[in-house]
């Protein structure tokens, strides 16, 4: 059972790679319109066959001006693309999150792992539907305050426009709250302007926070080791 749960979250990091493959790609002929220019079919080419991006993932300042920006930001395929590589970055960390719920559970209540299903969960009062819940039962059964988290490694770019967290659990309510804003389709949940360099910020800083979480708890219940990363 070991790393089974960040295997799956990495299968599905690589298809959220995807989706900023597509965007990518999008956007680069997009910008060629607006420029009145042909595409860059060889940069494109290199975009499709990976695994690089272009810079308009990495930064907007060196890649746009000002007057694109503008209109990138209103570019509502583009958006929609972006708000859906955010909402599957987040989805993807809480399922993980709940998978290495169960598998800490199962070690330290000593109880095989196939039998830590949902009845069993639900007979003991354990539920783990939404991020509240994930964390009350970290803490209480596990003594994992999730809230106390704080790798450095845990960043986020500079250009990111409106997911700047202080640490590493206000991104992931930052992230929660943008989940539910975009899975009950509520206007006033909306960030706002969304480019590329937004949703690779917050995919970037899921998949960081999965990898280091991780390191850092599979070293204490399974080796033993006092975490490193509470209070950092």
């Amino acid at each position: 059972m070991k790393k089974k749960a960040l295997t799956t979250f990495e299968q599905r990091a690589k298809r959220i790679e995807s989706l900023i493959r597509c965007a990518d790609v999008y956007g680069l002929n997009v910008l060629a319109l607006l420029r009145d220019e042909q595409p860059d079919i060889n940069l494109v080419k290199q975009v499709i066959k990976g695994p690089g991006y272009s810079t308009q993932v990495l930064t907007k300042d060196w890649h746009f001006e000002v007057e694109e920006q503008e209109v990138f930001e209103k570019e509502a395929h583009l958006k929609a693309i972006c708000e859906q590589i955010v909402f599957a970055s987040y989805v993807a960390t809480e399922d993980y999150l709940i998978a290495k719920f169960k598998e800490y559970y199962s070690l330290a209540k000593d109880i095989d792992p196939p039998e830590v299903e949902e009845k069993h969960l639900e007979v003991n009062g354990i539920f783990l539907s939404g991020q509240e819940n994930i964390k009350r039962n970290f803490r209480r059964h596990l003594d994992i305050r999730l809230n106390k988290f704080n790798h450095p490694q845990v960043s986020v770019f500079h250009e990111a426009k409106w997911f700047h967290p202080e640490s590493c659990w206000e991104g992931m309510k930052i992230l929660s709250r943008f989940r539910n804003g975009i899975a009950h389709a509520k206007d006033e949940e909306s960030t706002g302007p969304i480019m590329l360099v937004d949703a690779y910020s917050a995919f970037d800083f899921c998949r960081r926070y999965a990898l280091l979480f991780d390191c850092n708890y599979d070293m204490k219940f399974y080796d033993g080791v006092k975490v490193r990363f509470e209070n950092a």
